[in-house]
């Protein structure tokens, strides 16, 4: 989807089911499978036609429980990459840069990654109603990294 800004909302997303015995590089090529399928242009019209849903409608389809049709394990955001020429020299804007998707009864993991400056940052966020350990919260992300550092095909699998 084309914006006016590329700071507007590029908010979308592909459904999948996870299995126990599939490893990273099997899950990532089903994702890269919807998205060539277009999977995720119907679901930024599907947010592009709320649009004109009232604020307090909006609410209540959240609190019933209306607004998804299923539970899931959470959710992933990559920001890419900022300012690979290095032009942001503002103080305050120096870094490490990180942020995850928000956590949900029925989304209760969030896992978001954004490259500033050429340095990659990883977040989790968990909600408490799935854990509370610190040790599980640090295993996820040291499993994560792993797979970063065996080397994901990426973009190979497009």
């Amino acid at each position: 989807m084309a914006q006016p800004s590329d700071t507007g909302n590029h908010s979308s997303y592909v459904g999948i089911q996870i299995y126990a015995s599939e490893d990273a590089r099997e899950i990532q090529k089903r994702i890269y499978t919807a998205l060539r399928k277009g999977q995720h242009l119907a679901a930024w019209k599907g947010f592009a036609a709320t649009q004109n849903t009232s604020p307090d409608t909006k609410k209540r389809l959240i609190e019933n429980s209306r607004a998804t049709s299923q539970w899931s394990v959470g959710g992933f955001s990559n920001l890419g990459e900022w300012d690979r020429g290095n032009d942001i020299d503002a103080k305050d804007c120096q870094g490490d840069w990180l942020f995850a998707p928000p956590v949900l009864r029925f989304q209760m993991v969030g896992a978001g990654c954004v490259t500033f400056k050429g340095r990659l940052t990883l977040t989790l966020q968990i909600h408490p109603e799935l854990t509370t350990s610190p040790e599980v919260a640090s295993e996820w992300m040291r499993s994560w990294v792993r797979e970063i550092e065996l080397g994901l095909p990426g973009r190979a699998l497009q």
